[in-house]
């Protein structure tokens, strides 16, 4: 490292310290409170008035506007299967806070102002009877309502968005379109290619334990974790809609990565089988991202579940570092 210029060896000697003072042994965090919110939104079926779910986290006695007026505040993204708080909010019991399986949890400790959604027809939100109308596009549009309502009320002018499997798909698409919105952006197991059989023709699914549970790694899952995500999600989400279903099957591809110029974190699980790396996306996608600012990770003995499963440590080094740059 002699020979390197004096500012480069700085950084290479910073970011290790940066990830270091942000882990859950070394934070002293505040717990946790959590806040429901209810949202106008359009129904995707007939364009009538419904209400979105959001849901908010920061620490006890912290002020969640200055947070915000600090650019903390953080927008996760749910999948084609399960609600935001459903994904996001997974309570062990017996569990301390360091090691939550909380993704809430463990970002609001780490000092942010955590939201989540359902999207409609899922979870919390309002339902409706057109499961096939609830595509990745009317997902973004729900996401594009709750990001506005987050961001008036904090009065703030962007957030950090992280979109899991088909949130990766409608938090592209908000961040593509709303550019000035988004800080730095998360996109965590993206849905690229084409899978499974052909589309289906309900309108929606029923949601039973091996649907729940099928995309945990088989040997990096925690039974735990596990067993109180599917109680949790059998509570609210025991069908899903299947319009998302029909985009994956048919056209997977929605988001354009020549239009995502902000600093972009790309992260898979090595074992993942539900958005495999051996798509024929995936590498392309990442080669086209416009972000001069980006990096793909990959973190082995992971599934689809990986920030619920055994390394789940190392998603959120790689996810805290790169929201962290920014503050």
């Amino acid at each position: 490292m002699t020979g390197m210029p004096r500012v480069l060896r700085m950084l290479i000697l910073f970011v290790p310290a940066l990830v270091a003072s942000w882990s859950p042994a070394n934070a002293q965090p505040a717990h946790p409170i959590g806040q429901d919110y209810r949202v106008p939104g359009v129904s995707a079926k007939d364009g009538s008035p419904l209400m979105l779910y959001a849901y908010e986290k920061h620490g006890l006695g912290i002020d969640p506007n200055e947070l915000a007026a600090g650019g903390r505040i953080v927008l996760v993204l749910h999948g084609a299967t399960t609600s935001g708080r459903v994904n996001y909010d997974v309570q062990v019991p017996g569990v301390p806070l360091e090691r939550s399986f909380s993704l809430m949890d463990q970002l609001s400790a780490r000092g942010y102002d955590v939201w989540t959604l359902d999207y409609q027809n899922y979870g919390r939100s309002d339902h409706h009877d057109c499961g096939l109308c609830v595509t990745t596009e009317a997902a973004a549009r729900d996401v594009e309502a709750v990001a506005e309502f987050i961001l008036g009320l904090r009065k703030a002018e962007r957030l950090h968005l992280i979109g899991w499997s088909l949130g990766a798909q409608t938090g592209g698409l908000f961040a593509q379109r709303h550019p000035d919105r988004v800080n730095r952006l998360v996109l965590y197991a993206p849905l690229l290619d084409l899978q499974g059989p052909p589309p289906p023709t309900d309108e929606f699914r029923t949601n039973n334990e091996a649907a729940l549970t099928g995309f945990f790694h088989p040997t990096a899952r925690v039974p735990e974790a596990v067993q109180a995500y599917l109680q949790a999600a059998l509570e609210v989400d025991a069908q899903s809609p299947n319009g998302v279903l029909v985009d994956w099957r048919t056209d997977p591809m929605k988001i354009d990565p020549h239009q995502l110029a902000m600093p972009t974190l790309v992260i898979y699980g090595a074992d993942d089988d539900r958005t495999p790396l051996s798509g024929s996306n995936v590498y392309p996608f990442f080669r086209d991202l416009a972000a001069s600012d980006k990096k793909l990770v990959v973190v082995p003995n992971a599934g689809h579940g990986l920030f619920m499963e055994q390394e789940r440590a190392r998603w959120y080094r790689e996810v805290v570092s790169h929201l962290e740059q920014s503050s």
